[in-house]
């Protein structure tokens, strides 16, 4: 990778988390007090990012120097559920059901598991 694409995705990356913590921050105190407790925000972010990911990536088809700083920082940087999403969906097009499953049944269990497993680490 070249020093300049590094710098773009730093630059999407800063830009992405930004716009991730503005989500949470427009989302708070705006949900019904019977919905509080469920992380609105975060199911928010990761669909926005996985339309945003799907959208820049095709945008990025025709335009491969904005790839750096759209896809890989900004999207990066909201969201890599996006990154998940995009990359089980082009599996599942490209005819691997399999891997796709696969990929998805693991990444949900490896990500919860990992998540369980470090809170008990720390116990």
């Amino acid at each position: 990778m070249e020093l300049h694409h590094a710098f773009l995705v730093c630059c999407g990356g800063a830009i992405g988390s930004l716009a991730r913590w503005a989500v949470g921050v427009l989302l708070f105190g705006k949900v019904p007090p019977q919905l509080v407790g469920f992380p609105w925000a975060t199911l928010a972010v990761n669909v926005l990012g996985s339309f945003a990911l799907g959208t820049l990536a095709a945008w990025c088809a025709t335009r491969p120097g904005w790839r750096a700083f759209t896809v890989i920082g900004l999207c990066g940087g909201f969201t890599t559920m996006s990154s998940f999403s995009f990359d089980a969906v082009e599996m599942s097009r490209a005819g691997q059901w399999g891997m796709a499953g696969g990929y998805a049944a693991s990444t949900l269990i490896g990500c919860l598991g990992g998540v369980w497993l470090g809170a008990e680490c720390v116990k």
